[in-house]
């Protein structure tokens, strides 16, 4: 496998393009801004991980991810570059696993400077910060960013048409991230006479958690918020459940658009 150069040639169009640079700086600046404001707030150490930064993150990260990967390899397709490259030994399985981890290694590098900033200023400011909330907030909203990067590779792998993947990529970005925790209510609310019962039923909760960033929220409320971890009544709502559907995402969604561009001509 070849895939280390396609690692290599992936960071450095992504800082030719100035998309490294852009997403460290992007990131520092708004995490050390909402760092800032968080010190001049009297808080309790936990509020910078449950407050502003679960926010940010919440939408920021998947756009970012989305945006520096959509058009990774449909873009080579479309103008040529991908025949320039097939003249290497290069196989299309190490285009698709370099176009991912190079972009993984861009998204990596935001985020951590974003996080570094915030806790640098925090520092700075005198203020108390709670290391163990930040470190799992860290890693666990990579897994996030990971996640929304494999949708974007595999749509940029399977499709020919740089648009049409945008339009897919970005249309799945709003439907996870804005509209699908309200999918499981409106199921319920047909299946139920439109009206909603007192309770939502258990497995409310398990349509809502096959969304990425609804499964990423379900694992920080567990690992990184303060207080005691929530109680799930059924197996399907343990956390352990939530970190299986990402790692689907992150592993199972690439190989499948990696096996659509397998089997396609260039």
């Amino acid at each position: 496998m070849n895939w280390p150069l396609m690692v290599r040639k992936d960071l450095r169009d992504a800082y030719d393009q100035y998309l490294l640079q852009t997403g460290v700086g992007m990131f520092a600046l708004l995490f050390g801004l909402v760092a800032w404001a968080y010190t001049r707030t009297p808080a309790n150490p936990a509020t910078l991980v449950e407050g502003p930064l679960f926010l940010i993150s919440s939408v920021l990260v998947p756009a970012f991810a989305v945006m520096s990967a959509n058009e990774t390899i449909a873009a080579k397709r479309s103008d040529g570059r991908l025949r320039l490259v097939f003249g290497l030994p290069i196989s299309r399985r190490d285009v698709v696993v370099g176009s991912y981890l190079g972009r993984a290694v861009v998204f990596a590098s935001s985020l951590l400077a974003g996080v570094v900033a915030a806790a640098i200023v925090v520092q700075i400011r005198g203020d108390t910060l709670l290391t163990s909330a930040l470190a799992s907030y860290l890693g666990l909203t990579l897994l996030l960013g990971l996640a929304y990067l494999g949708i974007a590779i595999a749509l940029s792998a399977a499709i020919r048409s740089t648009k049409w993947v945008t339009v897919l990529v970005f249309t799945i970005f709003l439907v996870f991230t804005f509209v699908w925790r309200f999918v499981p209510q409106g199921i319920v609310y047909l299946a139920n006479g439109m009206e909603l019962p007192r309770t939502m039923p258990d497995w409310a909760g398990l349509v809502s958690g096959l969304s990425p960033s609804v499964a990423y929220e379900n694992l920080l409320r567990t690992y990184a918020f303060a207080g005691p971890a929530p109680e799930t009544s059924a197996w399907f709502l343990e956390p352990w459940v939530n970190a299986v559907v990402l790692a689907g995402w992150i592993v199972l969604v690439p190989l499948l658009g990696y096996r659509r561009f397998d089997g396609s001509d260039l």
